[in-house]
């Protein structure tokens, strides 16, 4: 509400303290509300995240289930190692191995081949 005094316009103080409020909280509101959405944490190789595929996957796997899917690239042991910790749900490396010992020893429910890793030598 302004006032008028001598012609002049001010806004009280308890009207701007408010405004300077509101300008403050929302936008930490609005990072609030995304983060309401649900996350899935994967932990993967830092090879996979270097094809690129994460940045096309990521944003389609929202918009196809509304869970943010949020990752962590780091080698193939410290990805199976974030799983055991419970500090990934979904592990992706490609040490076929060390990933059925992993699910034997009781750390992954189901253990699924997601894609080929493919290696060409060309000599010229």
């Amino acid at each position: 509400m302004m006032t008028e005094t001598g012609g002049k316009f001010y806004f009280p103080k308890v009207t701007a303290f408010f405004m300077l409020l509101c300008w403050l909280i929302l936008p930490v509101e609005q990072v609030y509300a995304e983060e309401k959405a649900p996350v899935l944490k994967m932990a993967t190789t830092t090879s996979t995240a270097n094809t690129g595929i994460l940045k096309e996957l990521v944003p389609a796997f929202k918009k196809d289930t509304g869970i943010l899917l949020k990752y962590m690239a780091v080698g193939t042991g410290k990805a199976l190692d974030l799983g055991k910790k419970c500090k990934a749900d979904v592990v992706m490396v490609h040490a076929p191995a060390a990933e059925k010992k992993y699910v034997k020893d009781g750390f992954g429910k189901d253990r699924r081949l997601v894609m080929l890793k493919s290696c060409s030598k060309i000599c010229f």
